[in-house]
């Protein structure tokens, strides 16, 4: 072994790579004792963890259980309250005269509920119409004469929820007080009154279980700004509660924080029954970890970690030597065949990444055969025309033949006056890369380039039966600026849409850059209802005034990107095609999907006027006149006529619209302007008001009522009358059907 390594460092000096491999195996020896620390500590924090874990689900389990039966029992109150008939009555009423002789049976109501709860501090019901509330022991009084309504807030902002609300006492000697609130009614959207209960904290928080030294248990209101000690009842200490809100309002469910120079290990737990938060929370240092075979555990794979590495180090520095050299040769040889990858990957990285390293970017072009020289550069796009048509014209091989060749043509064309290197990505575009050769201003430089574009499209139109057209990015002053030059080029090629095939841009020869403003968009709005009267009246399209303003701002250098004139002919298409079918265009003279990807593939402002002309005036032949579809108020007439004679059965807008053979949407927006209502809406004002006849004259159930009115679901049936008349249908019959005594019956 030691014959070995000597005559392996005596290659060093040409090998370097043996001695960085000596070097790392070092490394990893040393840090093995580390490892094994780290796998200890890491071991040791995941018993502590999971001891952690299972005191907190015992402990949060057992309070949890405790006091979600002790706060379902007070809301279970508060629900009968609210539900209490007379009391849902008097809250009602706005006469406080019509109101005394119901006080008493209230109150004694009340006093029953507060006596049965040693944790309720007292109870009030709140009258909303009259601004009063009622207690068992201080009797009917106003909101002046209270000390505390701080609970009238949460009415306020939330009436028709349930709300939990606590609230510091005046004097601050007291504990808290946690209220209660329950809306009357239970139900809808408008509050009468509430049953406000208040609970004492600190009886009500104070769980007669067991807890062990370190650790604690404290629940925190559903809105996270109290806390309480279930071990005492008190509030928890500020300083304490901050810190553990901060981890709670996060939503974490296990953190770790340090309190009174302490660590501790926090475990939180959402009641799905209250809303209230629970939270565990124990001195790392009073848990105790079982050890167990987990310890022994480590200790096997990291003797077996050791033996690996030690048998690893032996093979390796045996073979090594021996194929360091097949090593270097093969390594050649991979950098030799991926050399063309290499060099698309780094020109792509160079073309579309701004916060490359200068430096570095000269040394990369230099190993890639190219000098940067201290004129600067510029980046020119070469871009095949039309190259739609010209996809569909060649196979995938003869187009990735051609690129290739237009790839070489350019490349060497452009090496002929400048440093160059060329990028193709197997797309329409040859991005050219140039750099003087010799000392050259900015003018001679752009001169020289255009000279170049001139002599390349010539010999490219001669030889390859193509066309091109080209953008020219401006001079940059050293490499950094190629992301900078190459996008002036791609902005002076959208310029093409406007000047056609063929066309050199040059980004110098653009106009000033200038904010998007609506010009544009204000063009096509005051087109769309031109375009859609010329259709109505079968005119000539292409003869509106609007659809040639449009053009001739098109062919103005305002600047618009191809996309943008693309996405506005897009828009005014779809709203075109959308309002012809209430004109009566037939849906299969339009196919969306198709006539997005024309509209995506034309290149020149020419061409796509053409199109988009053409297009609609197709549109405009497919409608037929409105008076040979239907007169509005005959087919509004016939439908009424339907609904009546069939509300109690399934029918629907679609079907009655396929009948008469008229768009859906054409027939809903007749239907409303005829009748003031939708399709719908008439629907069901007619199915309730006849199910309120049967409610009130016949002795049917609610389910066969339902039935007669075309709801086989008794459910639903309940929850539309309710939502149109404010009672279910069962309360409707009662109010109509009071109930009475027979004398010859015994009850």
């Amino acid at each position: 072994m030691m014959d070995l390594i000597k005559r392996a460092v005596s290659r060093i000096f040409l090998h370097t790579q043996f001695i960085r491999f000596i070097v790392s195996i070092l490394i990893l020896v040393l840090l093995q004792s580390a490892a094994i620390l780290l796998i200890k500590s890491i071991s040791n924090q995941y018993l502590l963890d999971k001891e952690i874990d299972r005191l907190a689900y015992q402990n949060i389990d057992e309070t949890r259980r405790f006091m979600d039966t002790l706060l379902n029992d007070i809301h279970s109150l508060t629900i009968a309250l609210a539900n209490n008939k007379k009391m849902s009555e008097t809250v009602q009423l706005k006469d406080i005269d019509a109101m005394s002789d119901r006080f008493e049976q209230i109150g004694n109501r009340l006093l029953e509920v507060y006596v049965s709860s040693y944790s309720i501090d007292s109870i009030y019901v709140y009258y909303k119409t009259i601004g009063m509330i009622q207690s068992p022991i201080i009797g009917v009084k106003t909101l002046d004469e209270l000390e505390n309504v701080d609970w009238l807030t949460a009415i306020q902002q939330n009436p028709i929820a349930k709300n939990w609300f606590i609230s510091t006492p005046v004097n601050g000697a007291q504990p808290p007080i946690v209220s209660l609130i329950q809306p009357i009614p239970l139900l809808g959207n408008s509050v009468d009154g509430a049953i406000i209960v208040n609970l004492n904290s600190k009886m009500l928080f104070e769980v007669p279980l067991v807890q062990q030294d370190g650790e604690q248990v404290w629940i925190v209101s559903p809105d996270g700004n109290y806390g309480f000690e279930t071990d005492t009842g008190n509030p928890i200490p500020t300083d304490r509660f901050q810190l553990v809100s901060e981890q709670l309002r996060k939503g974490k469910e296990s953190f770790a924080l340090t309190m009174d120079d302490s660590k501790y290990s926090f475990r939180q737990s959402i009641s799905p029954i209250s809303g209230w938060k629970y939270v565990y929370a124990v001195e790392n240092s009073s848990v105790r970890v079982v050890k167990g075979p987990l310890d022994m555990m480590v200790a096997a794979v990291m003797i077996l970690f050791t033996i690996g590495t030690a048998l690893y180090m032996y093979w390796t520095g045996r073979n090594i030597y021996r194929s360091i050299m097949e090593k270097d040769l093969e390594l050649s040889e991979r950098i030799q065949k991926n050399y063309p990858f290499m060099k698309e990957s780094f020109l792509y990285q160079v073309l579309n990444d701004k916060k490359l390293n200068k430096q570095q970017l000269v040394h990369q072009f230099r190993y890639f055969g190219m000098d940067i020289s201290e004129e600067g550069l510029l980046v020119i796009v070469f871009r095949i025309d039309d190259f739609v048509n010209f996809s569909r014209k060649y196979s995938d091989f003869d187009q990735g033949l051609i690129i290739y060749f237009l790839d070489k043509t350019i490349e060497e064309l452009a090496s002929e006056s400048f440093r160059a290197m060329t990028y193709n990505s197997n797309s329409r575009d040859v991005v050219v890369l140039c750099s003087p050769a010799g000392p050259l201003d900015q003018n001679e430089f752009r001169i020289k380039a255009l000279a170049l574009v001139d002599r390349i499209n010539h010999y490219v139109e001669q030889n390859l039966s193509i066309t091109t057209s080209v953008g020219i990015g401006d001079v940059g002053t050293d490499a950094s600026q190629i992301y900078v030059s190459y996008r002036q080029a791609l902005l002076a090629l959208e310029s093409r849409f406007v000047k056609g095939f063929r066309a050199v841009i040059p980004c110098w020869e653009l106009p000033p850059q200038k904010p998007l403003h609506t010009k544009l968009f204000d063009i096509r709005k005051k087109a769309e209802p031109e375009l859609l009267k010329a259709m109505k009246t079968k005119s000539e399209i292409k003869a509106c005034s609007s659809l040639v303003e449009l053009k001739n701002a098109l062919e103005q250098p305002e600047g618009y990107s191809l996309g943008l004139i693309q996405h506005t002919f897009w828009e005014l298409l779809l709203v075109i095609i959308h309002r012809s079918a209430e004109l009566g265009a037939r849906p299969e003279a339009v196919n969306i999907t198709e006539m997005y990807d024309k509209i995506m593939e034309m290149e020149t402002c020419d061409h796509i006027m053409a199109w988009f002309e053409e297009t609609l005036q197709g549109i405009s032949n497919s409608m037929a006149p409105m008076e040979e579809n239907a007169k509005s108020a005959d087919v509004v007439q016939q439908i009424v006529e339907y609904i009546d004679n069939n509300y109690d059965k399934e029918i629907s807008l679609g079907g009655i619209a396929d009948q008469l053979g008229l768009d859906p949407s054409y027939v809903s927006r007749l239907f409303k302007n005829e009748s003031g209502v939708n399709f719908m809406e008439y629907l069901l004002s007619l199915r309730i008001k006849r199910a309120k006849e049967l409610l009130i004259t016949t002795k049917n159930t609610v389910a066969d009522v339902g039935r007669s009115v075309g709801y086989e679901n008794t459910h639903s049936f309940i929850r539309i009358f309710k939502k149109y008349e404010g009672v279910t249908p069962g309360q409707y019959k009662d109010a109509y059907h009071r109930k009475a005594l027979d004398v010859n019956e015994l009850y």
